[in-house]
């Protein structure tokens, strides 16, 4: 059965379809009145971009992508409280500690929450420095805890991140496919980097 998203998804190429015929269909038709709709590489970088989110909503809504449970190892929280001091270094300090006392993988993605509301979302690889470096940034007051997903699978990790960004949609972090040679692919980048490349091919231009 087709959703909603995928209605919507239907609609907008064939919207875009309609608008870059429209000059060809006119030869055979009598005249309307009114403008007629004009088509440039603005109206097809625009409906890329609206493709692009529907593709996203829709693979994260009907699950059609791996869940974050299936690529991390294990997920743990740091709450940043009064008792952690109230200096980005000394906050720091508790981090390391923490971290330190759990004996937790180097490899991992980190989530800042500002309770409901995810900050940032970032990852570190053969490192565990990273996440208290951010402590010292503006968007960091206010933040009311910090998730650590971790993997055994380097690999995994731009991965992970990939998909928690999705997901999660940070307001001060933006979507950094994972594309190195060896590491795996996010199935959402990849669907939205095909569509990019499919409809710039199908609707070109001269440049």
């Amino acid at each position: 059965m087709t959703t909603r998203l995928q209605r919507r998804f239907d609609e907008e190429l064939e919207e875009l379809f309609r608008r870059r015929t429209h000059w060809v269909r006119s030869k055979v038709r009598e005249p309307t009145v009114g403008k007629p709709p004009t088509f440039a590489r603005k109206h097809v970088n625009a409906a890329i971009k609206r493709l692009n989110d529907l593709t996203e909503a829709s693979l994260l809504k009907e699950h059609a992508v791996q869940s974050l449970s299936d690529i991390y190892d294990e997920k743990r929280q740091w709450h940043v409280t009064r008792s952690k001091g109230w200096r980005a270094e000394r906050k720091g300090r508790a981090f390391l500690e923490w971290y330190d006392e759990r004996g937790l993988s180097t490899n991992c993605v980190y989530v800042f929450w500002a309770r409901k509301n995810c900050r940032y979302v970032g990852r570190t690889l053969n490192g565990k420095n990273r996440p208290q470096t951010h402590f010292h940034k503006k968007w960091f007051h206010g933040a009311t805890r910090i998730d650590i997903y971790h993997s055994a699978t380097k690999r995994d990790i731009p991965k992970l991140e990939c998909l928690a960004t999705h997901r999660f949609k940070p307001m001060y972090s933006k979507i950094k496919p994972a594309r190195r040679k060896w590491y795996s692919r996010c199935p959402i980048c990849e669907a939205q980097r095909m569509i990019r490349k499919d409809v710039r091919s199908m609707f070109r231009f001269r440049k």
